[in-house]
């Protein structure tokens, strides 16, 4: 932590001299205190850029482009509070800058900590460009005056819209908060972005609730600027401190994608041939610990080649997807779907008894067959079901279903069979 000394000194030192200028000079501490906290979501804008190369499409990269944009509403809200006079707004523009500015902040952590954690990527620039539209749009909403709600009147002074959207951002954040606290595992980081959120959710509820308003104002402040440094900080280690980390981080998750995309099939979604038959292998290899047994079945389209040669190749593939889209959703404790060859699919159920693989096999041919609608073709299958029983191994169990499949189309196709004994 030592080469953090630097930002503590001076969060420490900034924040001593706000509290003692507040005693004296409430328009001056308001002032400092805002441009301060501006120029950290410049840096911290700054710092994004710069390191772009390994933090595209990242949380932090989301964040960091959004804080330019929130500490412009953050200057317009400052040079156009009371006493300053920079802008000769109305106390209402000068309250709806800063309250959509804090709307638009916790807007932008669920955002950046839900999309981003699940690898749900986005591409810089367009954000970029997104943010100018939506900001834009704000910005002369706030302008016009009479297009937006009052949030600020001089006899009764804060709004009920205030508090509303105050309470929609805490919610926000709080749905924020509990995808870091799940999903970013490297703890310093998620404890200090945890902290961080905590101070900003404390901070709108002073300036929501109190009704002392200079009082409110210089604890909530102080609060919103300990929770910039806080984001300050992370971005500091994230990107200059320890960038090799964040670098490996993203060889890390490119090589993840680059593995899920070789175990799957490019046109269906589904495991391919290879992962289908190794997946079989371990969940044979934890029966007994996540489960009791797990089934096979082994589905083959009803003459497929005649769907290609009638309707041509295209048509093939929208029935090849549309199925695998049932598969991926069928009824029960689904475990697998995979595509095991051209027209043939296996899926895998676990813990299933005689009586639920009939139900199941009977609900996947009646969903094909209500194919019909949306491709207007008929369409059918011929399903072989195993349960598996002690001493079978993958390619044991595979085939068997396929013996039952064959059975099934033996009799009269669109249909089922399974195997016994």
């Amino acid at each position: 932590m030592k080469e953090y000394r630097g930002i503590m000194l001076f969060y420490i030192i900034s924040t001593v001299m706000f509290v003692l200028i507040s005693f004296s000079n409430f328009l001056l501490f308001h002032t400092l205190v805002e441009l301060f906290t501006v120029v950290l979501g410049i840096l911290i804008f700054v710092i994004s850029i710069y390191s772009r190369k390994y933090m595209n499409g990242s949380s932090f990269a989301l964040l960091g482009i959004a804080y330019l944009f929130i500490g412009v509403f953050d200057l317009m809200h400052t040079f156009s509070f009371g006493g300053i006079g920079i802008f000769d707004y109305t106390q209402n523009i000068t309250n709806q800058f800063f309250v959509i500015s804090r709307l638009f902040e916790s807007i932008i952590l669920l955002l950046a900590f839900s999309v981003c954690f699940k690898r749900k990527l986005f591409h810089d620039g367009a954000v970029f460009f997104m943010f100018i539209i939506v900001f834009g749009i704000s910005f002369i909403l706030i302008l016009e005056g009479d297009i937006l709600p009052v949030f600020y009147s001089q006899n009764i002074g804060q709004k009920t819209i205030v508090v509303i959207i105050d309470y929609i951002s805490v919610a926000l954040i709080l749905v924020s908060a509990s995808y870091i606290y799940n999903n970013e595992k490297r703890k310093l980081t998620r404890n200090i972005i945890l902290v961080s959120i905590l101070l900003k959710l404390i901070s709108i509820l002073f300036f929501s609730l109190s009704n002392d308003f200079e009082y409110a104002a210089i604890v909530g402040h102080l609060l919103r600027y300990s929770s910039y440094i806080g984001f300050y900080f992370v971005f500091v280690r994230e990107t200059i401190s320890d960038p090799y980390a964040t670098i490996f981080r993203t060889f890390r998750n490119k090589e993840l994608e680059l593995i899920e995309l070789s175990q799957k099939d490019s046109l269906t979604g589904l495991f391919n041939h290879s992962t289908t038959f190794q997946k079989i292998s371990e969940m044979i290899d934890n029966i007994g610990e996540e489960y009791h047994n797990i089934c096979i079945m082994m589905i083959d389209i009803d003459d497929f080649k005649l769907i290609n040669d009638k309707h041509g190749h295209q048509k093939g593939y929208d029935v090849l997807i549309e199925i695998a889209k049932i598969f991926k959703d069928c009824e029960g404790p689904l475990k697998l779907a995979g595509r095991y060859g051209g027209d043939e699919f296996v899926i895998v159920f676990s813990d299933f008894i005689e009586e639920l693989v009939t139900y199941t096999a009977n609900r996947i041919i009646e969903r094909v067959s209500a194919l019909k609608n949306k491709l207007g073709i008929e369409i059918g299958v011929s399903i072989g079901c195993a349960i598996w029983e002690i001493g079978d191994a993958a390619k044991d169990l595979v085939y068997k279903a396929d013996l039952e499949m064959y059975k099934a189309k033996e009799n009269g196709k669109n249909s089922f069979s399974i195997w016994h004994k």
